[in-house]
């Protein structure tokens, strides 16, 4: 096990769940390097002897080159670690690992649209997986100095602008084989309000 440097930008987006060999705890953390996010997973070795928090040993999974960020995490009922993560090329990525997280495929696209925001895989009790996400892209940038009501300085300046102007529209799939195809494609909640925020 390591102790990684503290990173300047990084997220844990899914709670560490016990998807690794032996039950052990397994979550992705997101750390932003100069011009792109990439994705690692770690391993926690003693979490469940609650140590210290000092203490908490874990192993980092995989050579760390995936690039995608706030990965969600399943495990198939084939025994496969299926993840999607969030990018900036419009669909969100597909990765997966046969071997409980050792090692992970390159990410490729999904077959869902969405631009820079935070895919989630649940598995059903059946062993379906249902894929949420806001198939959405980001809204075209606005003169905010000309908006009536007037605007805060904060809003004007563009702060958070691009975080919440796209996650207006979730929506769903579900798989039944293993996350090879997705069925439905169905918008399961509409934001009336622009800039609603939620994913």
């Amino acid at each position: 096990s390591v102790r990684l440097a503290e990173p300047r930008n990084w997220c844990v987006w899914q709670c560490p769940l016990r998807l690794a060999a032996g039950g052990r705890h397994l979550t992705a953390i997101s750390i932003a390097e100069e011009k792109v996010t990439k994705t690692k997973f770690l391993r926690f070795e003693n979490i469940d002897e609650d140590p210290a928090p000092r203490d908490i040993r874990f192993t980092i999974l995989g050579d760390g080159s995936l690039e995608g960020e706030e990965a969600s995490l399943v495990k198939l009922p084939d025994g496969r670690l299926f993840a999607v993560m969030r990018s900036r090329y419009g669909t969100p990525l597909w990765t997966q690992s046969r071997d409980g997280g050792e090692t992970w495929t390159k990410p490729v696209s999904s077959t869902f649209y969405g631009h820079a925001t935070t895919p989630f895989l649940l598995k059903l009790s059946d062993g379906g997986v249902i894929a949420l996400w806001n198939n959405t892209r980001i809204l075209p940038e606005l003169d905010h100095n000309t908006q009536i009501p007037p605007l805060g300085q904060s809003i004007i300046n563009g702060t958070w602008e691009d975080v919440f102007t796209n996650r207006d529209a979730a929506h769903a799939a579900l798989s039944r084989d293993n996350g090879k195809t997705f069925t439905g494609y169905r918008e399961i909640l509409l934001n009336g309000t622009m800039q609603g925020g939620f994913t």
